[in-house]
């Protein structure tokens, strides 16, 4: 894998989302102890759920070995979801759509990006109340956006005396305190930072002639404040954001300069986000409940390399959620919200462009002329949407509704309508068949002026799928479910030699992605939980000039996961997590040819776009924890092990130039996280 930062360009500034729906029980109470396991649904009523405390859920995810006590990273053993930038990092995919196409919500707000540039997620794990993650077809609340929906909700701040809890690792250290403020009122406040920098020290060779000129940083921290003045109204005010840097010094002599001469020199980056947010929720009588939400975001992504190229790219978001909902009748629950995202975005550059998305083999065949420019938009995006619960007799819940969208900068209206139906056909099992159109603005470097289309329209794509919860015993559950997915619009690079009228990109691309997941849970019952998940599908893009379809980069047709946890007693509690999957797709490489614009260098030639599969995946992570003490507060030990068997997993294949000869084909396989041991230690205060 190379360090080019052609990727790099495609940044995304996030859509708006909406807060989630409450809800009527889903289509009959269980007529047996054994409950069907399906989604979460909260029901509303008079009295206040204790939401200081994590869901079960939630505990469970914290237990994954191999994620260090990250929630949010255990997403990736969910069936479905594929870790776009391998074990180094990155967003996940979902179902066949790219990582930019994903929804991130908290507390019901958008958000920055939910990973730090090495995989592990910007939230503090202690903060967690919940995570809800919905591959695809999710309700009318909720909008901009073709991907998976990511929905992180933070717990209540404890009515306690002042504490707090120390994390301590290799990789991290973390400070949360917590404490109530009176009857009415408690806060908390999370910050925590990498010690990356200790482990990689300053002029630390990472490959041949790449150096580490300032070590990578990464920190994030979060606040929160709650005031209940009674017992019917809710008040939070919130704090987040996070950040991540690094400079690398590439060399004139090094395999990547030799590659890609304009990469030589210094590479820098720093990217983050801060955002505040206040919330008010209101539970009337009857069921009723309001929910209004505000939120700001600014986002920074700063990118520096080679002989003065920089992109910079500046965007202030801001978000207003409001919903009411309430029972109509007794088989009746309406839910009626409107959203309004208003986003400027400064975008300013000085680099070389390549012309390219990720569904082109060669984007060295799409270099465009150097520019420097600097550009604001605006895009204000507006949404109303309605949907009604409709319970049909004692085994049947229908909803429906519809969601209606326009986008300023575009001038696109959209309707979007949506609907599921569950069926309890027993008092185990339960059939859900869920259907539903969505859509998400144009990423930001497809669509500005200059070196993209500001006539672009917004990607669309319908979800449909069908799914089996079968309740097996009192803590085992089978969860199946059949899905396809159709996008349409996706941009697609004019090629440059016959883009006279310099559009640059067309919406003449399209993809499709259908599979089967099955996923066996067995709940915290006794000393054993535990799941394990198994998915097929495939996924593919269709350029719509040509016809010809090719499998998508990411299309990773078979992946199975197992995760394992035993508690031993009250002391010790021990976990294994492994990973199987066939290869993604990759474009080989077949020869060189010369580089235009630096004699004496040369460029891959590739084969068919995604025509080869990598080596199949696979990954064992171990972990032990132990509760004791520690100066004599409770403290609990993590002992891990990441890659325990040290398989050399394949993450791709590039051009490594032989230093006495550029001209002969050299094939180097770019290699994954190899084994790595890991210590930590969290004390309560």
């Amino acid at each position: 894998m190379t360090l080019s930062l052609r990727s790099v360009c495609s940044l995304v500034v996030m859509g708006a989302a909406a807060f989630g729906t409450q809800a009527v029980p889903t289509a009959a109470a269980p007529k047996a102890d054994a409950e069907v396991d399906v989604e979460r649904i909260e029901v509303v009523g008079s009295r206040q759920d204790d939401r200081s405390q994590p869901t079960q859920e939630a505990l469970e995810l914290l237990s994954v070995a191999g994620t260090m006590g990250d929630p949010i990273s255990s997403v990736y053993t969910l069936p479905g979801v594929v870790m776009a930038g391998g074990d180094a990092g990155g967003e996940p995919a979902v179902r066949g759509s790219a990582p930019e196409d994903n929804l991130y919500l908290m507390d019901g707000l958008p958000t920055g990006p939910i990973f730090h540039l090495f995989g592990d997620s910007i939230y503090n794990e202690n903060l967690i109340q919940d995570f809800g993650f919905e591959a695809s077809g999710f309700g009318v609340a909720h909008g901009q956006a073709i991907g998976g929906l990511f929905d992180v909700r933070l717990r209540d701040p404890r009515h306690q005396d002042f504490g707090g809890v120390i994390d301590l690792s290799f990789l991290k250290a973390g400070l949360l305190v917590e404490s109530e403020i009176d009857d009415r009122q408690a806060f908390y406040f999370s910050y925590r930072r990498s010690l990356i920098e200790y482990f990689l020290p300053e002029d630390e060779e990472l490959d041949d002639g790449v150096t580490v000129y300032d070590p990578p940083q990464s920190s994030d921290y979060q606040l929160k404040y709650q005031w209940r003045p009674n017992a019917r109204t809710t008040l939070d005010l919130a704090l987040v954001g996070a950040t991540d840097s690094g400079k690398l010094n590439i060399a004139e002599d090094s395999a990547v300069a030799q590659t890609d001469p304009d990469l030589w020199g210094k590479m820098t980056l720093d990217n983050g986000f801060d955002g505040q947010s206040v919330s008010y929720e209101y539970r009337a009588d009857h069921g009723a409940l309001v929910n209004l939400r505000y939120g700001h975001l600014t986002t920074d992504v700063d990118v520096g390399y080679g002989s003065g190229q920089y992109i910079n790219t500046e965007a202030q978001d801001h978000n207003i959620r409001l919903s009411y909902s309430r029972p109509l009748g007794a088989s009746h629950r309406l839910l009626v919200g409107t959203d309004l995202d208003l986003s400027t975005i400064d975008y300013r550059y000085d680099f070389i462009p390549y012309y390219c998305t990720d569904s082109q083999s060669d984007c060295e065949a799409q270099k465009g002329e150097r520019v420097s420019d600097a550009q604001s938009k605006s895009v204000n995006l507006y949404a109303g949407y309605l949907e009604d619960q409709w319970q049909l007799g004692e085994d049947w819940l229908w909803t429906y509704g519809v969601r209606l969208e326009h986008n300023s900068a575009s001038g696109e209206n959209f309707v979007h309508p949506r609907t599921s139906l569950e069926w309890r056909a027993t008092h185990k099992l339960l059939a859900v068949l869920k259907a539903g159109r969505y859509s998400q603005p144009p990423t930001i470097d497809k669509s500005i002026d200059v070196i993209g289309n500001p006539n672009l329209d917004s990607p669309i794509s319908d979800h449909y799928s069908v799914g089996l919860h079968y309740q097996v015993a009192a803590n085992w559950s089978i969860r199946n479910e059949i899905y396809y997915k159709s996008i349409q619009q996706l941009p697609l690079a004019v090629v440059l030699s016959e883009d006279s009228d310099a559009i640059r990109y067309t919406n003449d691309l399209s993809g499709n992605a259908y599979g089967v997941e099955l996923m066996i849970q067995r709940r915290a019952y006794d000393a054993w939980s535990g799941w394990a998940s198994l998915s097929w599908s495939e996924t593919s893009r269709t350029n719509e000039l040509s016809g010809k379809e090719v499998p998508y980069y990411l299309d990773t047709p078979l992946i199975a996961n197992l995760v394992v946890n035993y508690r031993l007693n009250d002391r010790w509690n021990f976990g294994t997590t492994a990973t199987l999957r066939s290869g993604a797709r990759y474009t080989e490489i077949i020869g060189l040819r010369p580089n235009e614009d630096y004699p004496g260098y040369y460029l891959p030639v590739y084969g068919e776009n995604n025509g080869e599969t990598l080596p199949i995946y696979f990954r064992l992570d171990v972990e032990a924890n132990y509760s004791g003490r520690f100066l004599g507060y409770d403290a609990i030990y993590t002992m891990a092990a990441l890659n325990l068997t040290n398989r050399e997993n394949i993450s791709g294949y590039s051009y490594e130039p032989d230093s006495n000869d550029r001209s002969q084909l050299v094939i180097k396989g770019d290699e994954e996280l190899g084994f790595f041991p890991y210590l930590g230690m969290k004390v309560s205060l």
